[in-house]
Order: structure tokens, then sequence, then C-alpha cells
């Protein structure tokens, strides 16, 4: 089965050196336009730190535990590259909440509403 998935293993892991930078610039604006200013800091330093590190944990865990049993190119083929689709779906998702979004926080500094 995983050698069948071997061209779209290879294709993901080609793509990703530039997909993955791709990453905080799409969803860092969005952040930076729906928070009010003075939580801005928080907004980022949550995820930056305690998500991207318990999800850095988790990928090794995940990966060396499901290297014995699907090998390496499952591995990179599931973890890194489908959970990229997962989250540009989810990123995909944001933007059609993001325009509403983004007129309320401006309607809010405007009128000085926090």
């Amino acid at each position: 089965m995983i050698d069948k998935l071997v061209p779209a293993s290879a294709a993901l892991t080609d793509a990703a050196p530039v997909l993955v930078p791709l990453n905080p610039g799409v969803n860092r604006p969005i952040v930076a336009a729906v928070v009010p200013p003075e939580m801005r800091g928080a907004a980022f330093a949550l995820p930056l730190s305690v998500f991207e590190a318990l999800a850095y944990a988790l990928f090794n865990l995940a990966a060396g535990l499901l290297t014995d049993v699907i090998g390496t190119r499952g591995v990179m083929l599931w973890i890194p590259g489908i959970l990229m689709l997962v989250n540009a779906a989810f990123c995909t998702v944001l933007y059609r909440t993001y325009p509403a979004d983004v007129e309320r926080q401006r309607t809010r500094l405007t009128e000085g509403i926090r």
C-alpha cells in the first residue's frame, strides 16, 4: 500500500520546502487583523510557544512509533503532508469569516470599543 503512495509522498516532500514557510504568512495576518492591538502579543505567543511546542513533541513521538508500522515514506506522507493539507483546509474556512471579522474589529477600533 505504501509503495503506491510513493509518488504522492515524493510530490509532497518536494513541495514542503516551498509550502511550509508560507503557513505563517497565511495565518498570522488573520490573527493580527482580528485581535485587538493590546491582545496581539498574547495571541501570537500562545500558538507559537505552546501549540507549536506540543505539535513538535507529538510529531516526533508519532513519527517514531509510526515508522515501525508504515515506514519512513508513509510517515513523511501522512504526518507533514496530510496534516499540511488539513491545515490549508482549515485556513480556507477561516477566510470565509475573515472579512466580517476584520470589519468588526475596524469598527471597534474606530469607535473606541475594546
